[in-house]
């Protein structure tokens, strides 16, 4: 049984809204990914720095040289 074209119309718009309603959706999905896998990168790299500062903190620092100079010391 065929429709009417007043019923044919309805369903072509019904099916761009659904199209147009996954396109938004997957845009919105790519956005929140994105934005996950960028807070990640972001997070390592802090955390990266603040390791790498502690552990320099805990290091010594080098002894410094308490007698004459090497030019002082020649002439």
């Amino acid at each position: 049984m065929k429709g009417t074209l007043l019923e044919t119309s309805d369903s072509v718009r019904d099916e761009e809204s659904s199209r147009s309603r996954s396109l938004v959706a997957a845009i919105c999905a790519l956005l929140i990914v994105s934005m996950v896998v960028a807070g990640y990168f972001y997070l390592r790299r802090r955390h990266a720095k603040q390791t790498l500062l502690a552990v320099q903190a805990e290091q010594p620092a080098p002894p410094s040289r308490k007698g004459p100079q090497g030019s002082d010391f020649c002439r």
